[in-house]
């Protein structure tokens, strides 16, 4: 009973780490980029042009601590697209403010790994949220049901000795 009782364990745990690896993925259809932090107010991207009032909205992923933050850009960056600084400078993503920046668990000013993708101005969910979900969840249903029995039979949940 014990050795069933550490599988079941064993079992959550993998399934638990899976989980927590899943979550952090960026949506599908990410860019992947560098971020860097500016004076701000707000965020600026190279898509961005006046009058500023409609520029997309996106998901902004930190690839060093998994956070998300979702902004508006309120200015236009040059940000290197295509083509390399006169002192050096590469492409950026998206420069953020100090606050942004904070809010993506990172450290300060500097250069950082993200992922970004555009998300609905209307819902503020990813774009990719309203897609049609394939049917073929079969393995996510039997891996969950076998996730719950051997935590139940783990638990003594369906041991007699507790009756």
């Amino acid at each position: 009973m014990r050795a069933l009782r550490l599988l079941a364990a064993l079992y959550l745990l993998a399934l638990v780490g899976a989980g927590a690896v899943a979550a952090a993925d960026p949506q599908p259809g990410a860019v992947y980029g560098t971020a860097s932090t500016w004076a701000g107010p707000g965020a600026a991207t190279h898509d961005c042009v006046w009058p500023w009032t409609s520029c997309a909205p996106r998901a902004v992923q930190s690839l060093d601590t998994g956070l998300v933050i979702y902004v508006t850009p309120t200015m236009y960056c040059d940000c290197y697209v295509g083509r390399v600084g006169p002192l050096g400078e590469t492409e950026r993503l998206v420069d953020l403010d100090p606050a942004m920046t904070a809010a993506l668990g990172l450290p300060g000013p500097g250069l950082y790994d993200v992922a970004v993708w555009p998300i609905d101005q209307v819902t503020g969910l990813p774009d990719a949220a309203t897609a049609k979900v394939p049917e073929d969840d079969a393995g996510e249903l039997v891996a969950s049901v076998v996730l719950f029995l051997l935590i139940a039979v783990g638990l003594g949940l369906t041991s007699r000795e507790h009756r």
